[in-house]
């Protein structure tokens, strides 16, 4: 659904386009670690309500029509949940 904002908005919004692509990246990246540090056999607990919340929140800021500082909010709290889940992989890595 990033991707599609991204590409729709990609003309006239550059900076709504930006940040879907920087959340959408970022989502990538936090199921990427969290697999990989599983595969390790690492414990990375992975809270159920990121993917809910990215998209409960993807569904407000189209509705009230907020699609610029919406999705560089959102493409911001997504690198955060990306590094969380860096920084849970790396204190199992010192345990």
């Amino acid at each position: 659904m990033l991707a599609a904002v991204a590409w729709a908005s990609r003309d006239h919004e550059t900076a709504a386009a930006a940040g879907a692509l920087v959340a959408l990246g970022a989502s990538f990246l936090a199921a990427y670690v969290r697999a990989r540090g599983e595969a390790l056999g690492y414990r990375v607990p992975e809270g159920t309500g990121t993917r809910a919340v990215q998209l409960a929140w993807l569904a407000a800021v189209l509705a009230a029509g907020q699609v610029r500082w919406g999705l560089l909010a959102l493409g911001l709290w997504m690198l955060v949940v990306a590094g969380v889940r860096v920084s849970q992989v790396a204190k199992e890595e010192r345990v």
